[in-house]
Order: structure tokens, then C-alpha cells, then sequence
């Protein structure tokens, strides 16, 4: 029987959610804990180790595929609604754990994922929220106290750089031209993809001497208007770091619960802009290089234009997220704290 068994839905290179839950295995895994990873996947065992290995982490502990089998543990957790029925069935746990990231039925239309998401915070599994967003979502709903874990940031990684040149033509030289950066996911309708790109296009009609991107996705540049670059989808951390210093201001939508992204961005440096959603955001909400906009393209276009064109602004912003990012913890933290909920000791 290993300490911890942990199960996650199917797995591909690039997901961050995949990267958090394999972060603290791998760091249990190192500090001399037993871990057992199980993927509800078609996937083979070999093809699931590759990809984590090769990836992610390379001491997450033993992969392999589901294929219906519990994992023999002392501590079990669910990572994803259509994870969490299964642990909840697992026999032979001293306790079991539900990881939530996000709160999963926004991500579906009424429907029966939608119910069984909504149903999953009911089972006798013991929540920890990733961030204040997500607690506080369930304590309204449900009148569920659950405890938080803070963000973390990897901040040798994601911290501000100067007179960088990215690979691939982002940046073409040093001068002071506008550049706006968007983090583009059509594939999650949580993103607000459509939303983004018509701000985008608002911008560019109001401004057309800011240089415009979008990255997130492999996505057909017939798809989008030709003053918009397309960076696609990045793998190498180090790389993505970079794109965030050549920005002037960067656009990171989420109504589910703030994703990664906004927090790397603004240790990197990097202002955001997202969308109002009639909800606070109580973990960026005391960072003043974070602002929200109503979701109006045009008034989002607007308001990004004004930022840009006001004396100074834009760089008293970028020091202002690097101030703030300092009080983020870092993932070595991040992962003693999931620990500790999970009542492991190390």
C-alpha cells in the first residue's frame, strides 16, 4: 500500500492543472514518499510515464493507466469531477482528498456533466480549494468550508528580464513600440476566446501601432485577422518567461477561477487585464498592475489603449505586479502546503 494514490483524467503535454497535482507527487516522491498515479486514459503505461517524464516531473512515482483498478493507498485523491466518483468508491483509505481547481460545472451547459460536476462536492471526500476564488464558491454554494491553497509562482523562472530577443519575431527590435499579448484558448469556453479576439480587433481599429499576439493554442491563422500574430502553443517554460517580458500588457480571461497564467504573468512583470464576472477575485484582487473590465470588447479595447498612452503608466504598472508577485509563494511552498492538508507529514 503506497502513502498517496492519486487520479487524474487523461493526460497531454502543456496542461497546467496536470502540472500542479504532478508538482506536489513529484515533491512527496523525492522526499522519500510512496506514490502511485493512475490516468483514465486509453493510454499506455509506457505512453503515460513518457509524457509525464519527458514533460513534467521525473520522480512522480508509479504511472499507469486506470483501467478501473483503485489504487491500494493510505491517502487518495480525486482531481477532476469524473475522477472524484471513483475515489469516493475506493476501499481501504485512511482518508480521501478532493483537489478542486476550478469549479467544473461552468464549464458545461446544463446537462448531465454538468450535474454530476455539481453533485461531485457532495461526496464524502475532503476538499482543498486551489486559491480564495474556489473556497469561497463553495462556501456560498454549499455552505462548505473548505481550506486554500495559495498560488504559487516559479519565480526562477518567471521574473522581469531586460534587452531579450524572442526566438521567433515577437520582439523585432528594442524600441518602445505597444505590445499586447493574449492568452488564447478556443478549445476552453471558459477563455472567452471569441470576446478576446473582439477586443483585439477593437484595439487594433483604435490603435493600429500596437503590435498585437496570441498564444495558448495551435490555432489556423485563417481563422484570425492578419494583424494578429499567432505564437501558438508553448511547451518550454523558459521560452513562454520570455514572451512575457517582451509584453507591454498582457489579456488572460478565466470565469472559472483564475488560472496560472495572470500570476506568471505579473511576476514576470507583465500588467493583466481580465473580465469582470460579477464575482471578486480575492486572490489578485489587492494587486493594483490587475484590472478588470466589463465584457465589452470595445470598452476593454479602449481601456487597454488608454493604459498604453498614458505618460509612464505602463511601466509604473509593470513594477507595481513585481512588487506585488513577491509575496506569491513559491511551488516548493505550494507543495509542503498541499502536504499539510492532506495531513502528510515529510
Amino acid at each position: 500500500m503506497v502513502d498517496l494514490g492519486v487520479l487524474l483524467p487523461d493526460i497531454a503535454p502543456g496542461s497546467g492543472g496536470h502540472r500542479k497535482v504532478l508538482s506536489f507527487c513529484n515533491y512527496f516522491s523525492e522526499k522519500g514518499g510512496s506514490v502511485e498515479i493512475a490516468f483514465a486514459s486509453g493510454k499506455s503505461n509506457d505512453e503515460l510515464t513518457n509524457i509525464v517524464e519527458n514533460n513534467y516531473f521525473i520522480n512522480c512515482g508509479k504511472i499507469r493507466n486506470y483501467a478501473q483498478i483503485p489504487i491500494k493507498c493510505n491517502k487518495a485523491v480525486a482531481t477532476h469531477w469524473s475522477t472524484s466518483y471513483e475515489v469516493a468508491e475506493w476501499g481501504g483509505c485512511q482518508e480521501k482528498f478532493y483537489f478542486i481547481q476550478d469549479f467544473e460545472p461552468l464549464f458545461y451547459p446544463m446537462s448531465t456533466e454538468y450535474i454530476k460536476a455539481y453533485n461531485s462536492y457532495k461526496l464524502d471526500l475532503k476538499p482543498i480549494c486551489f486559491g480564495k476564488w474556489i473556497r469561497n464558491f463553495l462556501l456560498d454554494e454549499f455552505n462548505i468550508h473548505a481550506p486554500y491553497i495559495r498560488f504559487p509562482v516559479n519565480k526562477s523562472i518567471y521574473k522581469p528580464k531586460s534587452n531579450l530577443l524572442f526566438k521567433n519575431g515577437f520582439l523585432k527590435n528594442h524600441s518602445e513600440q505597444q505590445r499586447v499579448l493574449f492568452y488564447a484558448r478556443p478549445s476552453q469556453p471558459r477563455r472567452l476566446f471569441s470576446l478576446g479576439i473582439e477586443s483585439l480587433i477593437a484595439l487594433n481599429k483604435i490603435n493600429n501601432n500596437i503590435e498585437i499576439a496570441i498564444f495558448g493554442e495551435d490555432i489556423s491563422d485563417n481563422s484570425l485577422p492578419s494583424n494578429i500574430k499567432n505564437l501558438g502553443k508553448f511547451i518550454d517554460l523558459n521560452e513562454l518567461a520570455k514572451l512575457y517580458c517582451e509584453a507591454t500588457f498582457g489579456i488572460a480571461f478565466s470565469s472559472t477561477n483564475p488560472s496560472l497564467i495572470p500570476f506568471e504573468m505579473l511576476s514576470s512583470g507583465l500588467p493583466v487585464l481580465d473580465v469582470e464576472t460579477g464575482r471578486s477575485i480575492p486572490d489578485l484582487e489587492t494587486c493594483k498592475a490587475y484590472i478588470r473590465c466589463e465584457p465589452n470588447g470595445y470598452k476593454i479595447a479602449e481601456r487597454l489603449n488608454n493604459i498604453l498612452n498614458t505618460n509612464r503608466l505602463p511601466k509604473h504598472m509593470s513594477r507595481s505586479a513585481t512588487r506585488w508577485s513577491r509575496r506569491l509563494p513559491s511551488e516548493k511552498q505550494f507543495c509542503k502546503d498541499v502536504l499539510d492538508r492532506l495531513n502528510i507529514s515529510i
